[in-house]
């Protein structure tokens, strides 16, 4: 694996590196509070979602406010944003952990690191973890993916029709459901900030449809997250952060997987954010600020390397 800088872009220091999948280049970013140059103490791995990028969350390092020796690394994962890859297109979840498991070592080398999340990006989190490639002290998944909806069309009919068009040569063809972002925003699940849903419609790459490659990849992967082998397998506290007007994922998921995880000596806890929409860190004000406010108490609870 190598690693390669190229021009930075504010806040983030951006880079790209050899996927050890592949070796496609994956584009990864940094953002370093203090200018000293300082080794950090600790870092915060941010997995964003499906079809999202690093710049979308710049700010919030300086929202969370976690101190000065922190180094936060994020990625634009593969197929989508500026990294290479077959476009909305996986063909395990494993990829996708490998690429973040490597982005982590990049930017925190031997130094303790909590994972941070947004949907899709918590069950790479997940996944990740329970196959031994990342070792965070602590994590926050927001709004995670741990079950795809009944809709555009029941799982009963997704799931064999993406297994059997996995096996023909229309794994990466495009599933053609429409994105969220396509709806008004007095409609929108999204959020309820108009200033967030332009952000999110002001998006520097174009809005793909999944393949049915990741369909597939997606429901594999949430039914391993819930197996007990794998939850043995976790072994940092885990705290999912949800709107009660989730619907872009199954919100019916979280409770289930929480009590899993506790069974298997997992200390997980299940939050709600009254009126929070899936993208609980891009909504208003109100919202936005309580979903981080207790994102970080969780964070500076289990993260910061008090003893090293």
């Amino acid at each position: 694996m190598t690693s390669t800088a190229s021009k930075a872009s504010v806040p983030w220091q951006i880079a790209h590196l050899e996927s050890p999948v592949d070796g496609i280049k994956i584009r990864y970013g940094t953002f370093g509070i203090d200018p000293s140059g300082r080794e950090a103490d600790w870092g915060v791995l941010l997995l964003n979602g499906r079809s999202e990028w690093i710049e979308k969350y710049s700010d919030l390092p300086h929202e969370f406010g976690l101190g000065s020796r922190v180094m936060w690394a994020s990625l634009d994962h593969r197929g989508q944003g500026a990294s290479e890859g077959a476009r909305a297109h996986v063909e395990t979840y494993e990829d996708f952990a490998r690429d973040a498991a490597a982005v982590a070592e990049a930017a925190f080398g031997d130094a303790p690191f909590v994972v941070l999340s947004h949907s899709m990006g918590g069950l790479i989190a997940l996944t990740a973890v329970m196959r031994g490639l990342i070792h965070p002290r602590a994590m926050v998944l927001c709004s995670p993916l741990l079950a795809l909806p009944n809709a555009p069309l029941h799982r009963t009919l997704a799931k064999p029709l993406a297994r059997l068009m996995v096996r023909t040569l229309w794994s990466q063809q495009a599933t053609g459901f429409k994105s969220k972002r396509e709806s008004r925003f007095s409609r929108n699940a999204l959020t309820h900030s108009y200033r967030g849903f332009q952000k999110i419609l002001e998006s520097p790459y174009p809005y793909m449809p999944p393949s049915f490659g990741w369909v597939a990849a997606t429901f594999a992967a949430c039914e391993q997250i819930f197996a007990p082998a794998a939850l043995q397998r976790l072994r940092c506290p885990v705290k999912i952060i949800a709107g009660t007007e989730e619907s872009v994922v199954d919100p019916g998921a979280f409770g289930p997987w929480c009590k899993r995880a506790q069974e298997n000596s997992c200390l997980a806890e299940w939050q709600q954010i009254p009126q929070g929409r899936h993208e609980l860190l891009n909504e208003i004000p109100r919202l936005r600020r309580q979903t981080i406010e207790e994102a970080r108490a969780w964070l500076l609870k289990y993260g910061p390397p008090f003893s090293r």
